[in-house]
């Protein structure tokens, strides 16, 4: 849930269609990850280093990237999860 609140709110201080051009996927770079343009950096790197609880800030001034940078890829993290098929198991009570 967190994650959502703060890419609702990213979306609405930087706008969807710029944040999604900061991140690409090459086959050929770091095996067609994600990662944010024109570094090494991935997605998944970047949602590490937030999930550690190193701040947006710190991220940034640490990696020298733009604040944009890290909110597209939390964007990008969430429309991924949004496309993921989710299995629903019933539990019986044992």
């Amino acid at each position: 849930m967190l994650w959502h609140l703060i890419a609702t709110r990213a979306k609405e201080c930087y706008g969807f269609d710029i944040r999604m051009k900061r991140i690409i996927q090459n086959p050929r770079v770091l095996a067609g990850k994600p990662i944010i343009a024109g570094t090494r950096m991935t997605v998944e790197f970047i949602l590490e280093l937030l999930a550690s609880g190193m701040t947006v800030q710190e991220i940034a001034k640490e990696y020298r990237l733009d604040r944009r940078d890290i909110a597209s890829a939390i964007e990008f993290a969430v429309q991924e999860m949004k496309r993921e098929n989710v299995i629903r198991r019933s539990f019986a009570k044992v």
